[in-house]
């Protein structure tokens, strides 16, 4: 009987003794985590912090001490970029002087409206693919598929070709309408469609019975449970388009963007007699909006809707 104490009690030291070295490499890997998350975070802010700072020096201070604190903020560098911000631009065959302000428009018609349209379609598309069931679903699913995963190389050509001969190429509205809003655009469409299947469809048989239709069950009912997703991926497009500048380049060189303004503004810095500390100060002018844009919609991405009202 003491035998099998003796052991009973030596088995359990040791399980205990596991367990506490399981909780020793637990909580070491959980720190290395955290302090490699907390390394990853400071050096993506430290670029940032050093813009800030870069864009309130003198043309002194920046030559003596590229790292260096500003002595003093030289609120100026801001005013000299709406003063300076002016770069000549072929519109129509004539030479056309744009501004900044200009620039901040066409982003803003862009970025805003392109991205809504593509993805109030992709939404559309996921959510009829995800709720319904009909003859072709899964023709139609499996050719949004292979569109997004299979590049389409070396179409640029034909694609410049096909745009010129249908007046789109150099048309916002029109380019708009038929260039990136696609309803299967890739990555989103997977999400949506992951979200619209983790909805119950008990939602929209509870609307049916009510005397409510399909859009009444869509606007009403499931769309605004997956508005934080909604929502999240479309700051993410946003984030993507505001300074994109190869499409303006490639298919929109009447309307340049803010994109296109600020690369040939450090391009032609020299040439323009612009300091570096006035180009940082417009980095930092381009990068406010999409700043502004997320601590507005913070609340909204990260919010989460308590849903009810099934009885079992």
């Amino acid at each position: 009987m003491d035998l099998k104490l003796k052991n009973n009690e030596s088995l359990r030291n040791k399980m205990e003794n596991k367990q506490k070295v399981s909780n020793i490499i637990a909580k070491t890997l959980y720190w290395i985590l955290f302090l490699s998350l907390i390394v990853y975070c400071i050096s993506l802010l430290l670029p940032l912090i050093w813009l800030v700072l870069t864009s309130f020096k003198s043309t002194e201070e920046y030559v003596l001490d590229v790292f260096g604190l500003p002595k003093e903020f030289r609120w100026k560098n801001y005013l000299e970029v709406f003063e300076e911000f002016k770069l000549p631009y072929l519109k129509d065959g004539r030479r056309v002087l744009y501004g900044l302000v200009p620039m901040f428009f066409w982003s803003l018609v862009y970025t805003f409206s392109s991205n809504a349209f593509g993805l109030l379609l992709t939404v559309m598309c996921a959510y009829v693919l995800s709720s319904f069931d009909f003859r072709g679903k899964n023709f139609i699913f499996n050719v949004g598929i292979v569109v997004m995963t299979i590049p389409l190389v070396g179409t640029g050509l034909t694609s410049m070709i096909l745009k010129k001969n249908l007046g789109i190429h150099d048309n916002m509205l029109l380019f708009i309408l038929t260039g990136p809003s696609t309803a299967f655009s890739g990555f989103h469409f997977m999400i949506l469609y992951g979200a619209f299947k983790g909805v119950s469809r008990t939602y929209r048989e509870a609307v049916y019975i009510d005397g409510g239709g399909n859009y009444v069950a869509f606007f009403r009912i499931v769309l605004p449970m997956i508005m934080p997703t909604v929502t999240a991926l479309f700051i993410m497009c946003i984030a993507g388009a505001w300074l994109d500048y190869n499409t303006f380049l490639i298919w929109l060189p009447s309307y340049p963007n803010i994109g296109v303004g600020i690369f040939s503004f450090e391009s032609q810095a020299t040439k323009l007699g612009v300091s570096a500390p006035v180009v940082m100060a417009s980095f930092v002018v381009v990068i406010i909006p999409t700043i502004i844009i997320y601590i507005l919609s913070q609340n909204v991405i990260l919010s989460k809707f308590t849903i009810g009202g099934l009885k079992g």
